[in-house]
């Protein structure tokens, strides 16, 4: 699940679903996110969600880039 976290951390703009994340842990999905759930404190889409939100904020806060640039780098 670690590994996962750091996956999303330095890739949080490319697709990523929980398909993908329970396979790079070599769980099925269901284990997966209760494990996950239980480990970070959120579910998968939450804790993705939080990561883009971060990196959305950082670039709003240091950039003159519009919120639609901001937005497409954040990956939403």
């Amino acid at each position: 699940i670690s590994l996962v976290c750091a996956h999303i951390n330095e890739n949080f703009q490319e697709p990523f679903t929980l398909k993908d994340a329970a396979q790079m842990a070599c769980m099925e999905k269901t284990y997966f996110s209760k494990r996950f759930k239980a480990l970070t404190g959120f579910n998968f889409s939450q804790y993705l969600s939080q990561v883009r939100l971060h990196a959305a904020q950082r670039l709003l806060l240091t950039t003159p880039l519009t919120v639609s640039e901001i937005a497409s780098l954040s990956g939403s």
